[in-house]
């Protein structure tokens, strides 16, 4: 703002004007900007930074040295400065749709005078369409400021649109709020699925199809179609059948046969249904159902039959357009072939001709249309009327007897040319006018209208005619004759014919055309001896002729008997014309054979009829036409010629031709641009030019995929982990061949951790407007293979060159999860270490590298997991955490990659795992040796108490002596028996006598054998190994601890361990407090933790040395779980570890110390406690035996003090008495035994021979067999 004033007037100064002071008023906020002294030569001050259309105040006052004098009036100079657009928008932006139409928009603005910064005009309302309606253009409508709405109308139903406001003034309208969408409200679809198509599929169905409804007319969401289907001839509807969207074809079925329907097919949508598209379509025809009805058949003559019958009384057994009706006939003694006649339909009856006479005839009628004929009716029967014969009587001669007389004789009529009961002979006999020397040049002929005739009997075979005028030439006929009539007449003979018209035409008649409408005829004159009369004239008949042949006009030409040749004009363009001549004397003579010729070609007159250009495709149109009517052609027609060419190119290009031959009524043009408009004519040609051509027709091709790929595709590389950007320029113009409907972007996957791989493509689709997208959702360390095509609605064009960009290979943080196990993760107040973190720390700056053109480096986070809570865990089990990149430690073995679901890295291998137990008591081990064989003691009890009971059974009735009858004693004795004889002892005081129960007995002593060496082996060897497997504290069925869901609690279950039985493990002490309170019996423990705790596994925590009884041969890893973008790096990650194994031992070497198992084996240690005479399992061992010694001797020489006083001697007598059975029993042993022996050689005997011939039997059947299948 610049402010200027007038020096003070002089006579107002009262003294020398020092200078001015200014004061600078802001008048809106009522305070001095500025208080300001100028010199008095000074007349302007400038003021700069100002605020926008504000009221500024300013007062100036002069000075003397003696004070200030009276300053000017502040209200009189007030200025403001300049305005501006306003810097706030409208707010609390409301919009409602009123209509499918129209939408109500409402806002608030508060118009304090710092928000407007001017004069407020009105506001300024932006209408974008956020939907892509068809033909919208964004428009802008200024408001008044003293309105707070607008209403805008005439939009597209159920389209979003994009609206925001803005406060304007004379500098034009300011901040634009913040845009928001409003969509109008929906109707039923605005336009019919058309074209809707329809065509028959069969007899009864009908397959309809159309082109779904442009989105943009949907106004809703599209629900899918109506098919609604009737007959045409009523209202009612037969199908209303509903599809969903997306489909546009469906099949109607179970219609009735040949019925034309109305199918409508209409868009529906929630607000209604929308307009419709009708079709007509008929189901095909099917053969009639039913034969014509009340077939007769009555005879109308002897060679003919007259036939009728009635038409199918209902239409519905048509099944078609009615072609017409086939009537077949045949003689019925099948003399002649089968005859078919075919009506019309409207013919119901018809008369059968050119019979055989006076024969029976059997007929049948059926109707047909295009699909063939229906069935046959009924036969009916009838026999053709009798008729005169149709020969005459053969071998007619005649001669004259008299001057008045003829004699004449016949052979009879044959009896198959009868046709009916012959009742005799009529001959016939007239006077004729040609002179005798003449009758050579006559033909015969049969004779004419006789005036006199005579009847002979049918026996008779000669008869002589009298009563004749002399020197009168006679014509002679005889036929004979039925009840019907007179027959055929034999050839007549002929006397002395009187002279008469030229009976000979003119000679040598030579006709040929001269042009298309002109033929010349000559020939030569008739000889003069041989015309009976006077030659007046020459007649010249030509007769036009059709193609097949047949008359269509004649016409005749008189000239002079001088005259020999004429020209005939005025005739038919190539037409066939029969020319005759001859002579005439006062009757018109013999007509000369007929001559045909036909006139010259000429051009086509008229050009292929109904000419039509159909589009067929993108490089296609199908060009049809119908023949050049045939009396227009004027010649044979020797084909078509068609031009054709560029609409555009019109005038100036070059036209395409085309040959084609006559038969031909369509023809493809193919090869031809897409989405272009194309010219067509044609015209027909003769063999002497081209006829006329017919209008031009246009045509347009259709739209066609692109032929070309969008170029300069480019695609930024590490740019993220999840995304890449990608852009291009547009198809090249004259390229798109439609219209360009937007861009796919092909993306697949084609190298994953730098290793191929085969991905699977993905599209993706934009707008055509857009020349760049982001492609989201990827894999991180992925390479993929990226084309860009265009498409039109035909399809998609041309795919571009592949691009490749690459993902970064991590994000920006790892997050963990992780608990303190020492050595491999410790954690120290606020640090994390251990070997594991130490490792990974240069792995993942290693593998990760650099995202250059994203987030950098990546870093390790030791705090969060993926879920955002604590990364440290309190064991094993909670440790794996969802969407966390790294959890460890996590146990493991060599070469696993698989965790549960998540990758595996192995990080630390340990050597082994400790087996730690306590020292255990040997009595237990000997007992536990012995009680496990009672299985075999059971066994060995129950065979002898079975045994027992058997012999019993078996020898009771026998031997009573040894086993008595009563079950308790009988039984007693007998398991005393089993008992001896199973321990291999057999004292002998028992012995059985039957033969079973011998074999019983035997069978049951080698049993014992067997047995009595289980029991001794199994007694061994499980003592031995027991003691071993005692010693060695094996992990079979062992109650051990472990940590659980550990390697060691793993291998535990894998060798059959009862492990963590008592309860579970999650610590360390935990498992150091159940060992000492006996709880388990062992624990495994990983060597490298083993030896990082001394203060859980020292000799003082046992009270005593505890027996690493081995050091597992089980390499256990400790590594990190990989969540699942994390494991794409595992290949890396173990490269890392495979190339710095050095650095990796050495962080393992400092921070371990290397495990130690005893020097003696358990075993060892156990087998000496046994065996060594100074150990306490010894000491147990000799103190019981030594006791048991003493026992057994002293209870011996007890035994023996009471047998002495039972001692007693047998007497001898029954010693004899003994000696004699056993005698005896020898004896009769033998003599069974000879018995026997002899019975077996003769049975042996007796089967020998039996076996042999039963092998004779057996080879003569088989040699009888070979012998029938050689001879067969």
């Amino acid at each position: 703002m610049k402010v200027t004033w007038s020096s003070i007037p002089y006579n107002d100064r009262n003294g020398v004007i020092l200078g001015y002071k200014i004061e600078f008023f802001d008048m809106y906020f009522g305070y001095l900007v500025e208080n300001v002294t100028v010199p008095s030569i000074v007349r302007e001050k400038e003021y700069h930074n100002l605020s926008i259309y504000n009221l500024y105040g300013v007062q100036v006052k002069g000075f003397t040295i003696i004070g200030d004098g009276p300053r000017n009036d502040l209200s009189e100079t007030v200025a403001r400065t300049e305005e501006s657009v306003p810097i706030v928008a409208p707010s609390h932006l409301v919009g409602y749709n009123l209509s499918v139409h129209s939408i109500l928009v409402q806002w608030y603005f508060d118009s304090n005078e710092r928000n407007v910064l001017g004069v407020l005009l009105g506001f300024r309302i932006f209408l974008n369409g956020a939907d892509n309606e068809p033909n919208f253009h964004p428009s802008t409508r200024d408001v008044k400021n003293d309105t707070n709405m607008i209403h805008f109308g005439g939009l597209w139903p159920y389209t979003v649109y994009n609206l925001s406001i803005a406060a304007y003034t004379r500098k034009g309208h300011g901040v634009i709020s913040q845009p928001f969408l409003v969509k109008t409200d929906g109707k039923a679809p605005g336009l019919p699925p058309f074209p809707v198509k329809a065509h028959n599929t069969s007899s009864t169905s009908i397959q309809v199809s159309w082109r779904e409804v442009d989105k943009h007319y949907h106004h809703g969401v599209l629900l899918g179609y109506k098919v609604i289907v009737r007959e045409l001839l009523q209202s009612a509807v037969t199908i209303n059948k509903t599809v969903p969207k997306g489909t546009n074809v469906t099949d109607i079925n179970g219609l009735k046969i040949y019925t034309t329907y109305v199918i409508k097919v209409l868009a529906f949508n929630k607000y209604g249904e929308g307009e419709y598209d009708e079709e007509f379509a008929t189901t095909d025809e099917d053969i009639p159902s039913r034969p014509p009805t009340l077939v007769t058949a009555w005879n109308t003559s002897s060679t003919s039959i007259q036939v009728s019958w009635q038409p199918l009384n209902d239409s519905y057994y048509e099944h078609g357009v009615l072609l017409g009706y086939q009537l077949t006939y045949h003689r019925t003694d099948e003399r002649g072939d089968v005859e078919n006649l075919v009506f019309c339909p409207d013919e119901l009856t018809t008369n059968i001709t050119e019979l055989d006479k006076y024969v029976k005839y059997t007929i049948t009628v059926r109707v047909f249309n295009s699909k063939g004929f229906g069935p046959v009716s009924p036969p009916v029967f009838c026999t053709t009327d009798e008729d005169v014969p149709d020969l005459g009587p053969l071998n007619l001669q005649g001669f004259n007897t008299s001057k008045s007389s003829i004699f004449v004789k016949w052979d009879p009529v044959p009896a198959d040319e009868r046709n009916g009961v012959l009742l005799g002979y009529n001959i016939m006999y007239n006077i004729t006018n040609l002179a005798p020397s003449q009758s050579s040049r006559r033909k015969r002929r049969s004779v004419s209208s006789a005036t006199f005739t005579a009847l002979v009997q049918p026996g008779q075979e000669n008869y002589t005619i009298y009563g004749l005028f002399p020197y009168t030439l006679y014509s002679i006929g005889i036929a004979g004759y039925t009840r019907i009539g007179v027959g055929h007449w034999s050839p007549a003979i002929y006397i002395r014919t009187n002279d008469e018209e030229p009976q000979i035409p003119p000679p040598d008649v030579m006709v040929f055309n001269t042009s298309s409408t002109s033929i010349n005829v000559t020939w030569l004159a008739i000889p003069p001896p041989l015309v009976a009369g006077i030659l007046t004239s020459y007649l010249i008949k030509y007769t036009e002729l059709d193609d097949e042949g047949k008359n269509v006009t004649s016409l005749l030409k008189i000239v002079p008997a001088t005259q020999l040749t004429i020209e005939l004009t005025g005739l038919e363009k190539y037409t066939d014309y029969n020319i005759t001549v001859r002579g005439a004397t006062v009757e018109i003579g013999v007509e000369s054979s007929p001559v045909m010729v036909r006139t010259h070609e000429d051009t086509p007159s008229k050009p292929p009829q109904n000419m039509t250009v159909v589009q067929t495709s993108y490089s296609t149109l199908n060009v049809s036409w119908k023949a050049i009517p045939k009396p227009f052609i004027h010649g044979i027609l020797r084909g078509y010629i068609m031009f054709y060419k560029k609409t555009i190119d019109f005038w100036t290009g070059i036209n395409h031709t085309m040959k084609f031959l006559p038969n031909m009524t369509s023809y493809q043009l193919t090869d031809l641009e897409p989405y272009t408009n194309y010219s067509v004519w044609m015209f027909g040609f003769t063999s002497v030019g081209n006829g006329t051509a017919t209008t031009v027709k246009y045509a347009v091709t259709d739209e066609y995929v692109p032929s070309k790929s969008p170029v300069n595709v480019t695609a930024m590389n590490f740019t993220s982990h999840r995304s890449i950007n990608v852009s291009w320029h547009p198809i090249p113009h004259g390229f798109v061949h439609g219209i360009l409907r937007g861009y796919r972007v092909l993306y697949k996957k084609v190298m994953m951790q730098d290793e191929e791989w085969s991905g699977i493509q993905v599209n993706y689709t934009v707008q055509s407007q857009s020349l760049s997208t982001m492609i989201e959702d990827l894999d991180n360390y992925a390479v993929y293979q990226i084309q860009v095509l265009g498409f039109t609605i035909k399809g998609d064009g041309v795919i571009s060159q592949s691009v490749y960009a690459e993902t970064c290979r991590c994000s920006k943080e790892l997050t963990t999860s992780w608990y303190m196990m020492e050595p491999y993760v410790t954690h120290n107040q606020s640090t994390t270490s251990g070997l594991i973190p130490r490792i990974l720390e240069p792995l993942v700056t290693w593998c990760c590298g650099n995202c250059y053109n994203g987030h950098g480096q990546t870093d390790i986070n030791l705090i969060h997991d993926g879920q955002g809570n604590n990364a440290q865990k309190s064991n094993a089990t909670q440790v794996l955490v969802p969407n966390t990149d790294l959890m460890f430690p996590v146990y493991g073995f060599y070469g696993k990659t698989t965790h549960e679901d998540y990758g595996y890295l192995s990080v630390v291998t340990s050597p082994g795992i400790s087996f730690i137990t306590l020292t255990q008591e040997m009595t237990s081990v000997m007992f536990k040796s012995t009680s496990e064989s009672w299985p075999l003691f059971v066994m060995m009890l129950v065979m002898v108490l079975l045994a027992g009971v058997l012999t019993w059974l078996l020898d009771s009735n026998q031997n009573p002596e040894h086993f008595p009858r009563p079950f308790i004693k009988g039984s007693y004795e007998g398991c005393w028996l089993a008992f001896i004889s199973i321990t291999t002892v057999g004292y002998g005081d028992r012995a059985p006598k039957s033969f079973w129960a011998r074999i019983l007995t035997l069978v049951n002593m080698l049993s014992g054998f067997i047995l009595i060496s289980l029991i001794t082996a199994n007694l061994s060897s499980d003592f031995v190994v027991t003691t071993i497997m005692a010693s060695k504290k094996t992990l079979y069925m062992t109650k051990v601890g472990a940590i659980t869901r550990s390697f060691e609690y793993s291998i535990a279950v894998r060798r059959n361990a009862l492990v963590n039985t008592e309860s579970e493990y999650y610590s360390y002490k935990d498992l150091n407090d159940a060992l000492i309170s006996e709880e388990i019996q062992g624990i495994l423990v990983d060597t490298y933790i083993a030896t990082s705790h001394p203060e859980l596994f020292s000799a003082s925590q046992f009270g005593g040395p505890p027996i690493t009884r081995q050091l597992l041969p089980y390499e256990s890893v400790y590594g990190v779980a990989l969540e699942r973008k994390t494991d794409k790096l595992r290949k890396c990650f173990n490269n890392y570890l495979k190339f710095n194994k050095d650095e990796i031992s050495r962080i393992i070497e400092g921070n371990l110390k290397q495990p130690g198992v005893s020097e003696e084996s358990a075993a060892e240690e156990m087998s000496s406690m046994i065996f060594d005479p100074s150990s306490k399992y010894f000491q147990y061992l000799y103190k019981y035996i030594g006791l048991a010694l003493i026992g057994a001797v002293m209870s011996g020489l007890t035994y023996a003090l009471l047998l002495r006083r039972k001692h007693s001697v047998q007497p001898r007598a029954q010693e004899l008495q003994r000696i004699q059975r056993i005698q005896e029993a020898r004896a009769m042993i033998n003599d069974f035994y000879e018995a026997f022996s002899s019975s077996y050689r003769e049975m042996k005997r007796r089967h020998r021979e039996e076996r042999l011939r039963c092998l004779k039997k057996t080879i003569e059947s088989r040699t009888k067999d070979t012998c029938q299948e050689k001879n067969s």
